[in-house]
């Protein structure tokens, strides 16, 4: 009674490195209450070699029992112990300093292996026209010490892209980045489809290629991965008179073909006689003062 103590373990690589930094709690039970009083902190982090020690005194002849919880990364968690102490010895207290560099032999191993890596995958906004942008916004989880998170664009489909859809001759863009961690990403795209007059889609495939070789992707053709891409409505107006020059006379009628692309699912075409001008008019003279007539069609 009365002894001092301390009890060491280490978490060291596949390699025998020692891993510093990791998480390390410690617990205890005896066989008397309050038969021990601990002089340094249960809970802390390995230190440069591998280490983390627990340093206490006996107030009471009990028995102690000591174990460790060890946050390790993937690879082996060796705990060890010192030879010198004899477990069989019960007789009479031990009193183990572990504050030289003997070697410490192994008393369990356990394989710590990282769970699979997971991918989600977000396009925003769901719907957009040639030319304007859509975020894609992947998230991760289990990503350990991260790796190479790659994001391709594929398109244009006329219909609901699939699993077999994303071949090599349907990619847009390509990017990649590189990530350290679990969290989300995102990353910008423009589709130029090149299709006019009818409404496509488009789909991401994000994939991570973890440090330790392990990859993760998602199902092709996800609703939350696919946007469509809708053609802006275009129209374009030619006054015909009977005469050439585009010259109407008193209540001579004029017809106006207006052509118009984009159209997709319809809608109201206004057609509007604006005038009359002294000179020829420009983009901004057709106000409501110089609306002559309408046509609705």
């Amino acid at each position: 009674m009365g002894d001092g103590f301390s009890w060491r373990v280490r978490l060291v690589n596949g390699a025998g490195r020692g891993m510093g930094g990791f998480p390390v709690t410690a617990t205890y039970a005896t066989s008397v209450g309050s038969a021990v009083r601990f002089t340094s902190p249960r809970t802390g982090t390995t230190d440069a070699n591998g280490y983390f020690t627990v340093s206490g005194r006996m107030l009471k002849k009990a028995d102690l029992t000591l174990s460790v919880g060890l946050s390790a990364p993937e690879g082996w968690a060796r705990v060890a112990r010192d030879p010198r102490f004899n477990p069989a010895a019960t007789g009479f207290s031990q009193r183990v300093i572990l504050a030289d560099t003997k070697p410490l032999s192994v008393s369990q191993s356990q394989t710590v292996r990282l769970p699979d890596p997971k991918v989600v995958t977000s396009a925003s906004p769901g719907r957009v026209s040639p030319g304007e942008t859509v975020t894609e916004t992947v998230t991760l989880t289990d990503a350990g010490a991260g790796g190479s998170l790659t994001v391709r664009l594929y398109g244009p489909f006329r219909s609901k892209p699939g699993a077999s859809s994303c071949t090599a001759g349907k990619r847009v863009e390509s990017k990649q980045v590189r990530v350290t961690r679990d969290g989300t990403t995102r990353l910008t795209f423009t589709p130029s489809p090149g299709i006019q007059g009818r409404a496509v889609r488009h789909t991401f495939v994000a994939v991570l290629e973890r440090h330790d070789g392990k990859n993760a992707t998602h199902a092709r053709g996800e609703a939350t991965g696919t946007l469509q891409c809708r053609p802006k409505p275009r129209t374009t107006a030619e006054a015909v008179t009977r005469e050439n020059g585009q010259v109407m006379h008193k209540r001579q009628p004029v017809e106006d073909n207006a052509t118009i692309t984009g159209v997709l699912e319809g809608g109201d075409l206004d057609v509007v006689l604006c005038g009359p001008f002294d000179e020829p008019p420009a983009p901004g003279s057709c106000v409501d003062e110089t609306t002559a007539g309408d046509a609705v069609a």
